[in-house]
């Protein structure tokens, strides 16, 4: 799985995620500590990703390692990044709790 030239199902998954949640693709080498070319090369499917990346993706965007290398289960209707929750759902955190 982890050849020098990349697998395309792998790259459109990436580039899935990575529009869904409106990232520049330096955005996501930013987060997941690679360099723009690598990761440009990712989603061009011209490397498969390392593992080390792999795991910090699918942390940082919830998402499954079945999904993004095998494309095994459902994919999520709306991919975004962890660290930054939708507004829709931090509101919905803020009111728990609350009495009305």
């Amino acid at each position: 799985m982890f050849n020098k030239k990349g697998d395309i199902q792998i790259a459109a998954r990436l580039s899935r995620v990575r529009n869904d949640v409106g990232y520049s693709q330096s955005k996501v080498a930013a987060i997941t500590d690679i360099s723009n070319s690598t990761y440009k090369n990712y989603e061009a499917a011209r490397r498969d990703p390392q593992i080390a990346f792999v795991i910090v993706f699918c942390e940082v965007f919830d998402v499954t390692l079945d999904w993004l290398l095998l494309g095994k289960g459902e994919p999520k209707e709306k991919y975004f990044d962890v660290r930054f929750p939708p507004v829709s759902d931090a509101s919905n955190v803020s009111n728990k709790g609350v009495d009305q």
